[in-house]
């Protein structure tokens, strides 16, 4: 059984802080260079400075917290665990009395409206992934593994949650959500979750206006409520107790807190195993709400030589089709369907705080976008396909097609060239037969290692058009969402899909609750 369990999070003093907006940020996987000096400069207070440090030209690597003579600077992690030390120090963040769940809204714009999914964050009990109640979907790298055990060792601390999903599907019992807002009729014809709305109304009722809330620069709003109420706090956990629970999104913060809790049992052989590090912070989903936005993951390449680049074309003309498909200009911005998963949802600066006018160019970029997005949606109920940028021009020194999108479709059956140990589940996805036969198998990206060397991921197509165009990666592979029945299939059945094969929109941000691993809380 899952145990799931509340815990005595540490919150930023709101009357320290102020707007609780400025001191958010998203989980680090997701920030650019440029959103991390932002954040840095927005607040000096800003989680960034403890989820995602900057480096420095002088830092001392080999450097540990706790290490005779260790300097506070040292390194980002170094500076991190001091910080945290000090803002605690300080009464700039400060220990809830009490265990308990946080029931957090994810309220995104949508249209003249909105959408909501909802979300629980509570301490999980860590077990070996895929032995029992939790299950990996994707495959991890040696590089961010690296940096989030450094990075938990340090601040001894979860300092943003793991998304964890569960699928309602056969389950019976009484339900425990929330939805006090109305929310849009979900766009996939998945079937509304019932148990995610309804036990908790009478306690927001109580509550009234959430503990606190706060808003992203894509004007996502995360209301929170703090639940404590003790006959609640039972209902949920056992709720929640025979729930399968899917990674979605943190497998490098899961794994690197399963190394962490093997070292502190080392250390402390007497424990009792209700101490805090064998627990983790995530926040768990249904997946069949239908406020959850589920994108894909496109993938960009770079730094590939040459010759080999200049063989892609024909090496993809034996075994696809490649079609080019034209936009149109009256294919509408992504505005109308933002939040429309048969879009692909592939225009995330669209979603700005405050509704920025969007001149001429941008308007032009959605209506690509928009219509790329359609045919290769079409193209993908049909059958395996991908959208391909830059096809030609991808080579060094040679000028990319602007604007020119091709549709790959298979021109015969294809599962054969992928390996024979795989499950039919795993065989069925685009991204697998992408990673396999044309990154591994054609480009030569056969290792984790390179992986990380040749391959950016992107969920926001205008970024991914403008890295092709201007040079800083040499194309561009445009993916369809992975469906959420393939996620659990693949799960279910052993096996992990390639890295960054699913991105689950929004994400809950570091800043709003920190779990501390330095004691246990028998409460």
């Amino acid at each position: 059984m899952a145990d799931v369990r509340p815990f005595r999070g540490i919150r930023y003093n709101a009357r320290m802080i102020g707007d609780l907006s400025s001191v958010i940020t998203p989980p680090y996987d997701v920030i650019t260079p440029e959103q991390q000096s932002s954040y840095h400069r927005r607040n000096p207070h800003n989680i960034i400075r403890l989820e995602f440090g900057q480096e420095f030209s002088d830092d001392i690597p080999d450097y540990s917290v706790g290490r005779a003579s260790c300097p506070s600077s040292a390194n980002k992690y170094t500076r991190a665990a001091n910080t945290l030390n000090d803002w605690l120090r300080d009464g700039v963040l400060v220990r809830d009395q009490h265990p308990a769940f946080y029931l957090t809204e994810h309220r995104v714009p949508y249209l003249d409206s909105h959408r909501s999914y909802w979300g629980l964050i509570a301490a999980v009990r860590l077990e070996k992934l895929g032995a029992g109640r939790i299950r990996p979907t994707e495959i991890t790298m040696k590089k961010p593994s690296i940096d989030r055990l450094n990075l938990i060792r340090a601040c001894r601390a979860n300092l943003s949650p793991i998304m964890g999903i569960f699928n309602q599907s056969g389950v019976s019992g009484q339900g425990l959500g929330v939805s006090p807002h109305p929310v849009p009729p979900t766009t996939d014809n998945r079937t509304p979750a019932t148990d995610l709305r309804g036990g908790l109304q009478p306690l927001l009722a109580s509550l009234d206006d959430p503990t606190l809330t706060a808003v992203d620069d894509f004007g996502v709003t995360f209301n929170v409520w703090v639940v404590t109420e003790a006959e609640m706090v039972r209902r949920i956990a056992e709720f929640l107790a025979d729930r399968v629970i899917y990674i979605a999104d943190g497998h490098h913060r899961y794994e690197m807190a399963l190394v962490y809790r093997d070292e502190q049992l080392a250390a402390h052989p007497g424990s009792s195993g209700n101490e805090p590090f064998n627990f983790v912070m995530m926040t768990l989903i249904d997946s069949q709400d239908p406020g959850l936005a589920l994108l894909p993951v496109h993938r960009l390449v770079k730094g590939i030589e040459s010759e080999r680049m200049a063989k892609l074309e024909e090496k993809l003309a034996d075994y696809f089709h490649i079609e080019e498909v034209p936009y149109s200009k009256e294919a509408g911005s992504l505005e109308s369907g933002v939040w429309s998963l048969e879009s692909g949802v592939w225009g995330l600066e669209s979603r700005v705080r405050g509704g920025k006018e969007r001149d001429s160019r941008l308007s032009t970029l959605d209506s690509r976008l928009s219509t790329w997005a359609k045919a290769l949606k079409e193209a993908g109920d049909r059958g395996m396909a991908f959208g391909l940028y830059g096809l030609s021009g991808c080579s060094a020194g040679a000028r990319p097609r602007q604007g020119k999108f091709y549709l790959l479709t298979p021109k015969t059956y294809l599962h054969k060239m992928l390996p024979g140990d795989k499950p039919p589940a795993w065989k069925d996805l685009d991204v697998s037969f992408l990673h396999w036969v044309i990154l591994r198998g054609m480009l030569g990206i056969d290792s984790p290692e390179k992986e990380m060397e040749y391959l950016e991921y992107s969920a926001d197509g205008r970024e991914v058009l403008r890295k092709v165009d201007t040079g800083m990666s040499q194309l561009a592979f445009f993916l369809n969402p992975v469906p959420i029945s393939s996620l659990f299939a693949v799960a279910d059945a052993g096996v992990r899909m390639p890295p960054k094969s699913t991105y689950f929109y929004p994400k809950t941000p570091a800043g709003l609750v920190t779990n501390p691993l330095w004691e246990f809380d028998k409460g």
